[in-house]
């Protein structure tokens, strides 16, 4: 029951992105949006674009709580 539960509540909401110092994908699930493996993450919004800047050691978890990205009517989605 508490796994259903939480597959409604934080599945729906959450995309796991792997990406290289450089910031380039190197893996997604794709599960808000479709990524191309090998592209700059910043590709998907100018947010990303401080991000290789966070990333200092290898399989170091930075999670992005509450991101903000026009869908393709530019009307905002939140992502939290």
């Amino acid at each position: 029951m508490i796994d259903d539960i939480r597959e409604k509540l934080i599945t729906p909401k959450n995309q796991v992105v792997l990406l290289n110092r450089e910031g380039q994908i190197i893996a997604s699930d794709n599960h808000l949006f479709t990524l191309t493996i090998g592209s700059d993450i910043a590709q998907l919004d100018p947010f990303f674009e401080t991000v290789s800047a966070l990333i200092v050691e290898e399989n170091q978890h930075i999670p992005f709580n509450c991101v903000t990205i026009p869908d393709s009517n530019n009307k905002l989605q939140y992502y939290d």
